[in-house]
């Protein structure tokens, strides 16, 4: 648990003075920013003399709100302190996409990790940035007896088109004549 310690002398010239013998209390205490006040270790006293007074604060806790940001994600609040460490931070997953981190902002911002610390003073949002998916694609011509392709290989993202009536194929040896190619299919007994 945090703990700040602020000490207060109620006799100096920037304070009340009372007469003594007269109770005391100390009222107009502002805790430090994104902190709150705890307790006063002499909330109220008689003079007598002059007196040190602690006052303890604890820091905020807010909600921290977690935005997959076209995802899904499992956890999507969590609570967290002022100037504690964010902590163990959920995964959220999008199909396509690999997860890059926790930022500030949807599009930019900076990024959250477990171990950075929470300094906002009041209820955030993470927005989840991703990394689009790039996919080998391999033209398998060889496994019913093509012998070339116009490709082998090439890359592509996610989502993307593919015009496979560009990439051509044929097939060597006798009876040419008899075979015609006709595309690409996932099945290789497709007919």
């Amino acid at each position: 648990k945090n703990v700040i310690t602020g000490e207060w002398v109620w006799f100096d010239t920037t304070t009340e003075l009372k007469v003594e013998g007269e109770t005391f209390t100390p009222t107009a205490i502002t805790p430090p920013t994104g902190f709150t006040l705890s307790s006063i270790d002499t909330p109220s006293y008689v003079v007598t003399s002059a007196v040190t007074s602690n006052a303890y604060y604890e820091p905020i806790q807010y909600t921290l709100y977690f935005d997959a940001n076209g995802g899904t994600c499992n956890i999507t609040t969590k609570p967290v302190t002022f100037e504690d460490y964010y902590g163990e931070l959920p995964t959220p997953e999008r199909t396509g996409y690999s997860f890059i981190g926790w930022y500030t902002a949807a599009i930019d911002g900076n990024r959250i990790t477990s171990s950075s610390r929470y300094t906002q003073t009041n209820d955030t949002t993470l927005y989840a940035h991703w990394k689009i998916n790039s996919y080998t694609i391999t033209y398998d011509y060889w496994t019913n007896g093509g012998t070339w392709a116009s490709i082998e290989q090439d890359s592509h993202t996610y989502g993307s088109t593919i015009d496979l009536s560009t990439i051509a194929a044929q097939k060597s040896g006798e009876n040419l004549n008899d075979w015609k190619f006709v595309g690409w299919n996932t099945d290789p007994n497709a007919t």
